[in-house]
C-alpha cells in the first residue's frame, strides 16, 4: 500500500512540476531580516522557589498534586539572532510534575519543537466488602490493605520539519510518546479467572507501560492542490507486572479439564502497528473546494497473535454558488477487519496446560456514512445551518455475541445564530437522530438534543453568557440473554435525560479591579429494565422493570483580580461543588443481605479556594505567591463505599529574575 501512495503522490508531484518555484525564503533580504532581528531584545527569566504541602485525611482532595515538599526551578529564555530562533522553557514544581519545552527555526526551512508534559495522579484503594461473612472461605481477600496507590505519567512530542530553497516542498518527522509509572490495584477472581470459585482479590500492581508513535511525511503545494503522504509506526510496551500468577485449586475446583497449578491471568499484551496516510485538496480560495483522505493501519496483539486491519477513507467538497449560500457535502468509509485465534492454551507453572476452543471470533464491521448541509447568510447578522447524516454500519460476526448486524442512524441538525443588538447574540441548535436497530442497550433508538446559548453585554464593564443544553433518549425492546444465550421477554424500555447549565457573569468594576461569577449544574437521569442472571442451575432470570438512576452537580465559583499598584497584581478564586448520586433497584436478590442502592448513594462536597499574587521588588526581580485549599467531604459518609474525607493545603513561593 506504501509504494502505491508513493506513486499517486509522485504522479501529482509531476503534474505540479511547471508551478513557479516557490517564493524567496522570506519576505524581506537577509540584511533586512538581520534588522529585524536586532531590534528584538533577548529576554531571560529564572526562578526558584519552595512547594510545600499539608494534608489532613485521605489524598483525594489533592488528586492531581504530588503531596511531598520540594524546590521548584523554572526558567525562560527567546533569542532571535539571525537566521536563529531559539525558545526554552521549564517549569518544574517537583520530580513528578513539570514541564519543558524547546522550539527552534533556522530561516524558513526548519523547525523543530518538542515539549514534556508530566504528572502526577493519586489512585484510590478501593476496599472489596464482603457482604456474606457466614461464606467460608471469606468470598474476599485484599492483599492489599494500607498500600498507597498512585502513577506518574508523562507525555512527549517532538516535530521536526526541512523546506526545500525555493520550492514548495517539506519533510516532516514526529514522534510522541506516552508513559505511564507507578501503582495501581489489580481487582479479579481468584481461581485465575476461573469464575466458579467467585472470591473476589485485590493486589497490588506495578506497571512502565510505554506507546511510542513515529511519522514520517512529505506534502507540497502543487498549483491548486496540496499533498501530503506520511507512514506511522506505534507499539506499546507493557513493562512491571505485566502478568499475575495465582494458584488454581481452591474450593476443590481443580478437574480434568484443568488441573492443580500457578496460572497466569490479567496479562497486558504487547500491541504493535502501522499506518500509511495520503491526504489531497484543492486551495481553500474559490467558491469550490474539495479535499479526500486515505489510510489503512494494521494492529496485532504480540501475545494472542489478533490482528486488525483498519481502512478509512473519505471525500470533502465545499460549493459557495452565491455569497449567501455554501454547500457541504462528505462521504466517509471505514472497513474494520479483525481476525482472532479460535482457541487459547494457558501453561501453568507446573507445565499443566489448560486449552480453551470456545473463543469467538472478533466482529468485524463496514460503516458508510453519507452527509450534506447547507449554510444561508440572508443578512449580515443571521446565519442559518441545516445538515443531515445518514450511517450504514453492516457487521460480520456479531450473531454470537448478541449483537445485530445491521444499524442505521438518521441524524438531522438545524442551527442558527444572530445579532439581536449590537450588544445582544443569541445561538441556537437542535438535532434529532433515529437509529434502526441499535447494536447495544445503551444505545437510543430516538434521541432528541436542543441547546441555546445568549451573549449580552447590557453596559461597558459587564458582560454576561447562559448556555443550556437539553438530550432525550429512548429505547424499547432491550435486548438480554439468559445463561444459554437465548433471548429473555418481558424487558421494555430505556429512557434517559441529560441537562446542561451554564451561566457566567463579569463585571470590570474599575481599572484595577475585575469580578466574574459563574454557575454550573449537570444532572442525567436514566430509567431502564434490568434483568439479574443468577449462577444456579436452571438459570432464573429476573426482570426488575424501571429502575431508576440519577446523578446531578452543582458548581459555583467567585473570581476576583485585583491590581493595587502598578507592581502588585493579585487573583483569588472560589469554587464549591456538590454531587449526589442515587441508584434503585427493586429486585429483592439485591436488597439482601445488603441492599445495592446502598453503595451507589453519595453525597460530596468539594470546597477549593486559590490565591495567587505577584509584586516586583525592584527592576526585574519579583515575588511570587500561590495557595491552594482544597477540602473534599464525603457528606454521606456511606460505610460502603471507599470514600474518605481529606484536606488538602499547597503553598509555593518564588522568586523571579527578568531580564
Amino acid at each position: 500500500m506504501i509504494r502505491k501512495y508513493c506513486i499517486a503522490l509522485a504522479l501529482l508531484l509531476c503534474w505540479g512540476r511547471n508551478v513557479l518555484a516557490h517564493e524567496a525564503d522570506a519576505k524581506h533580504t537577509d540584511a533586512e531580516q538581520a534588522a529585524i532581528y536586532a531590534r528584538i531584545p533577548p529576554e531571560f527569566s529564572f526562578s526558584v522557589g519552595t512547594y510545600s504541602t499539608a494534608r489532613t485525611g485521605a489524598s483525594r482532595a489533592g488528586e492531581y498534586d504530588l503531596l511531598e515538599d520540594s524546590p521548584t526551578l523554572s526558567g525562560e529564555a527567546r533569542i532571535y539572532s539571525f537566521p536563529h530562533r531559539l525558545h526554552l522553557d521549564l517549569d518544574g514544581k517537583n520530580r513528578k510534575d513539570y514541564f519543558g519545552e524547546i522550539g527552534y527555526g533556522y530561516r524558513n526551512l526548519l523547525l523543530f519543537r518538542g515539549y514534556n508534559r508530566t504528572l502526577f495522579h493519586n489512585l484510590d484503594n478501593i476496599e472489596l466488602i464482603d457482604l456474606d461473612s457466614t461464606v467460608s472461605p471469606p468470598a474476599v481477600t485484599r492483599n492489599d490493605v494500607g498500600v498507597n496507590y498512585g502513577v506518574k505519567t508523562a507525555m512527549n512530542d517532538l516535530y521536526l520539519k526541512f523546506r526545500a530553497p525555493r520550492f514548495p516542498l517539506h519533510l516532516y518527522l514526529a514522534g510522541q510518546s506516552f508513559n505511564k509509572e507507578g501503582k495501581v490495584q489489580q481487582r479479579f477472581l481468584s481461581g485465575s479467572a476461573w469464575f466458579n470459585d467467585r472470591e473476589r482479590t485485590s493486589r497490588s500492581r506495578q506497571i512502565d507501560w510505554r506507546t511510542r508513535q513515529y511519522t514520517v511525511g512529505i506534502n507540497s503545494h502543487l498549483g491548486y492542490l496540496e499533498a501530503d503522504l506520511s507512514h506511522g509506526e506505534k507499539r506499546f510496551d507493557a513493562g512491571g507486572d505485566n502478568v499475575l500468577y495465582d494458584a488454581y485449586n481452591r474450593a476443590g475446583f481443580a478437574t480434568t479439564l484443568r488441573s492443580a497449578d500457578t496460572y497466569p491471568h490479567n496479562r497486558i499484551a504487547e500491541i504493535t502497528g502501522s499506518s500509511n496516510t495520503l491526504k489531497v485538496h484543492t486551495t481553500y480560495t474559490g467558491r469550490l473546494v474539495a479535499s479526500a483522505t486515505l489510510t489503512t493501519k494494521e494492529k496485532k496483539n504480540d501475545f494472542s497473535g489478533a490482528k486488525a486491519d483498519y481502512l478509512f477513507g473519505s471525500g470533502n467538497i465545499t460549493w459557495m454558488p452565491i455569497n449567501k449560500l455554501t454547500v457541504f457535502l462528505k462521504y466517509r468509509r471505514i472497513h474494520r477487519d479483525l481476525d482472532n485465534p479460535g482457541s487459547i492454551t494457558v501453561s501453568g507453572r507446573n507445565g499443566n496446560l489448560y486449552q480453551d476452543l470456545t473463543v469467538r471470533r472478533s466482529i468485524s464491521a463496514v460503516t458508510d456514512t453519507y452527509s450534506g448541509g447547507i449554510r444561508y447568510r440572508p443578512v449580515a447578522d443571521i446565519t442559518l445551518r441545516t445538515g443531515y447524516t445518514f450511517e450504514r454500519i453492516d457487521r460480520k460476526d456479531a450473531e454470537p455475541w448478541g449483537i445485530v448486524d445491521k444499524t442505521r442512524k438518521k441524524t438531522l441538525t438545524v442551527s442558527g445564530e444572530s445579532r439581536l443588538q449590537k450588544n445582544l447574540r443569541f445561538k441556537a441548535k437542535y438535532t434529532h437522530r433515529e437509529t434502526a436497530n441499535p447494536a447495544y442497550n445503551t444505545d437510543p433508538a430516538h434521541a432528541d438534543e436542543g441547546a441555546f446559548s445568549i451573549t449580552w453585554i447590557p453596559r461597558t464593564g459587564i458582560h454576561t453568557l447562559l448556555h443550556y443544553t437539553l438530550l432525550r433518549e429512548a429505547r424499547n425492546n432491550l435486548l438480554f440473554f439468559d445463561g444459554d444465550g437465548n433471548p429473555i421477554d418481558g424487558t421494555d424500555d430505556r429512557k434517559t435525560q441529560r441537562d446542561r447549565v451554564l451561566g457566567s457573569v463579569s463585571f470590570l468594576l474599575s481599572e484595577k479591579l475585575t469580578l466574574t461569577t459563574s454557575y454550573a449544574w449537570f444532572r442525567n437521569r436514566t430509567t431502564q429494565d434490568i434483568v439479574y442472571t443468577l449462577s444456579t442451575t436452571p438459570f432464573p432470570d429476573r426482570i426488575d422493570p424501571g429502575v431508576p438512576y440519577k446523578d446531578s452537580a452543582h458548581s459555583y465559583t467567585l473570581n476576583l483580580s485585583y491590581a493595587p499598584r502598578k507592581k502588585v497584581r493579585l487573583n483569588t478564586d472560589i469554587t464549591r461543588t456538590t454531587t449526589r448520586q442515587d441508584f434503585a433497584p427493586g429486585s429483592p436478590a439485591l436488597r439482601e443481605p445488603v441492599s445495592i442502592a446502598s453503595f451507589s448513594k453519595q453525597r460530596i462536597r468539594e470546597t477549593r479556594f486559590h490565591l495567587g499574587g505577584e509584586m516586583e521588588l525592584r527592576q526585574g526581580l519579583r515575588l511570587g505567591l500561590d495557595f491552594e485549599y482544597t477540602d473534599f467531604n464525603d457528606t454521606q459518609d456511606n460505610p460502603h463505599d471507599e470514600l474518605e474525607d481529606g484536606i488538602i493545603r499547597i503553598l509555593q513561593l518564588n522568586v523571579t529574575k527578568k531580564w
